[in-house]
């Protein structure tokens, strides 16, 4: 039978845990550091799924959020034809644009509240943080799905002749930018992430014999 003293103690577990992380990634050398992975990991990411744009992403240490910058690189393409068919040197001009991120907004209080799920779980410590490890690389996989939607929206935005769709279509930019932008959304892709990594028959063992 479980025993709900046992229950309680993971319960505050989890709130230490949870605002313990709030706390420290609110700080200004944490909160800068995330957003220079982030910013890294971005870069990299959203180049291979965004090619229609030239985008880098820059963590800005002051207040941790990130600066995405990116030009049209068909029309920069072009361009670039347009000069070497003239047979002369020359140097191209395209638009540039700037669109900034608050990870701590989302992505910063959802990573703490993940960590906080794992490592509250009736398992082994052990295999809570090796839980956790694999939870946030699959919360990344899906944050990456989510950025590169939302970024898509901001570029139609622009009216600069990529990623536009009607606004009233069902699967319109916008309202699938909504949906996965959506807080509650975020919070059971989290719970669903926990779901499939500690329900298991082993698990499930363990940790009725720790709450009993």
């Amino acid at each position: 039978m479980l025993n709900p003293k046992i229950l309680l103690k993971h319960f505050g577990i989890f709130w230490a845990i949870f605002i313990a992380l709030q706390l420290l990634f609110s700080t200004a050398g944490v909160k800068g550091g995330l957003a220079r992975i982030n910013a890294a990991m971005l870069s990299n990411v959203m180049q291979r799924f965004l090619p229609e744009i030239n985008l880098k992403a820059q963590a800005q240490q002051e207040d941790g959020q990130i600066l995405f910058q990116f030009y049209n690189q068909e029309q920069a393409d072009q361009l670039v034809k347009k000069v070497k068919k003239t047979g002369k040197a020359g140097k191209i001009s395209v638009q540039n644009y700037d669109y900034l991120v608050d990870p701590s907004n989302h992505i910063n209080m959802a990573l703490a509240f993940l960590i906080a799920v794992f490592l509250a779980t009736p398992l082994a410590w052990k295999k809570r943080f090796i839980l956790a490890g694999t939870g946030i690389f699959l919360f990344y996989i899906y944050s990456f799905f989510r950025m590169t939607f939302r970024l898509k929206y901001e570029v139609s935005q622009l009216n600069i002749g990529l990623y536009e769709s009607d606004p009233n279509s069902f699967l319109s930019l916008h309202k699938i930018n909504n949906f996965l932008g959506s807080l509650g959304l975020i919070f059971m892709v989290i719970i669903l992430i926990w779901a499939l990594l500690v329900f298991s028959k082993k698990n499930m063992a363990q940790m009725k014999l720790k709450l009993s």
